[in-house]
C-alpha cells in the first residue's frame, strides 16, 4: 500500500511488514514498521490493504473463487 507520505509492505507468509516515509526516506533505508511511533500508520494501512483484498476476492469469478492454487489472505 502505498500513499504520497507512506509505502507499507506486508510479508504475511513471513510474519514481516515495512513502512517507510517516503518524504523524509526515499531510499527506504530505516524501515518503521516494528517502532511504537508508528503503529497507527501500520493498522491504518494494513487495514487498507484488507479492504483491498476484500474488494477485489468478492469481484473475482466464481472459477477463478474455485482454484486452489490462487487463495489470497493475510490472515488466518
Amino acid at each position: 500500500m502505498r500513499t504520497e507520505k507512506w509505502k507499507y509492505v506486508d510479508f504475511y507468509k513471513h510474519d514481516y511488514e515495512q513502512l517507510y516515509d517516503l518524504e523524509n526516506d526515499p531510499q527506504e533505508a530505516r524501515n518503521l514498521a516494528n517502532d511504537p511511533a508508528y503503529a497507527s500508520i501500520v493498522n491504518e494501512l494494513s487495514q487498507k490493504v484488507d479492504e483491498y483484498i476484500a474488494y477485489y476476492e468478492a469481484a473475482r469469478s466464481e472459477e477463478v473463487a474455485e482454484r486452489n492454487t490462487f487463495i489470497n489472505v493475510r490472515r488466518d
